[in-house]
Order: structure tokens, then C-alpha cells, then sequence
């Protein structure tokens, strides 16, 4: 990292520490409160001991602004889980296509395969068994399922779908 990122990091990082509440503001989407946990992840800021917020804009007009702070809300309530194992929404991109492929559609998913997968990252990361996952992720029956069918080599020379996707994240080495 730059001299001048450290310098800017140190400013965030003593800003949230200062902090006794937080208002996350950035997009609306997971990756942004991916980044926001991150950052506080990398501060070392108790999250327990703050009270986080979420401002939610329509608009950067002066009216929309004023609103969105009068009607900050929970940010906890919109965002269901982070955890060191979790990866980003864009990383998740340069693999969802291949675990999405593995499985045929019968039936619209009903579970973003993120979580699914973000779960079973968790599982692999701790060691947990499958019934202690948290339950901000998705049923661990549901979790296992896929677990079990990423895990199957296809054939005896070919890797299992989860092995080539961890590598293609460079989750794990060749």
C-alpha cells in the first residue's frame, strides 16, 4: 500500500474509531456494504459497540439529502451477514457461471447462490459442522446440498467443481 493510502487509511480508521455511530453510504447493493465491513474489518473497529446506520438516497438533490438523514435506518437489518470468510460480490462474479452451470434448472432459485456459497466458504474456513452455521446464511441442509454436489469430480482426473473454482479465486494453491 501507497504512503498516501496509509495516510488516508489512518485518517478513516481514527474517524471510526472517534465514532459512536456510523452511517454507511455507500451504494445500495452488498458489494458496498462488503467494503463498508471491510474497512471497519481492517480498522479493528468493534462493530458491537457502535451503532451502525444505513442512509438510503434516491437522489443527490439538496431535499433527498436532508430526508435520507432524517430516515437513516438499521444497517444491520439490510445487511444478513459478514464474516472474514465471505468474499466479495465481485469476486463472486468471475465464478458464479460455473456453479450455476453445475446445476440443472428445473425449478427459479429462491437463494442468491452467494450466500450459498459464501456459507460454505465459512464451513471450510472454521471447521464447523454443517448444522453451526449461522443462521444469517442459508439453511445448512441447503448449504450441505450444494457442498456435496460441487465436491463430486466429475470423473477421476478432473478436479471437483469447488476445487477449480477456489483456484480460479486463488483460494487455495495448485
Amino acid at each position: 500500500m501507497s504512503a498516501s493510502k496509509k495516510d488516508q487509511f489512518k485518517v478513516v480508521k481514527d474517524l471510526l474509531t472517534k465514532a459512536d455511530t456510523i452511517i454507511v453510504a455507500t451504494d445500495s447493493g452488498r458489494e458496498g456494504s462488503n467494503i463498508a465491513w471491510s474497512i471497519m474489518s481492517q480498522a479493528q473497529i468493534d462493530v458491537k459497540k457502535k451503532t451502525i446506520k444505513r442512509l438510503w438516497l434516491n437522489s443527490l438533490e439538496k431535499d433527498a439529502i436532508i430526508t435520507g438523514f432524517k430516515n437513516l435506518g438499521d444497517h444491520m437489518q439490510h445487511f444478513s451477514h459478514h464474516y472474514q470468510s465471505d468474499i466479495s460480490r465481485q469476486q463472486f462474479d468471475l465464478i458464479r457461471q460455473d456453479l450455476e452451470a453445475s446445476r440443472k434448472r428445473t425449478h427459479p432459485k429462491h437463494i442468491d447462490p452467494y450466500d450459498i456459497f459464501c456459507a460454505t466458504l465459512y464451513v471450510l474456513k472454521n471447521g464447523c459442522t454443517w448444522r453451526d452455521l449461522p443462521a444469517d446464511y442459508p439453511k445448512w441442509s441447503t448449504v450441505y446440498y450444494y457442498w456435496m454436489s460441487w465436491s463430486k469430480a466429475p470423473t477421476p482426473d478432473k478436479p471437483a467443481l469447488l476445487t477449480q473454482v477456489l483456484k480460479k479465486l486463488s483460494l487455495i494453491d495448485d
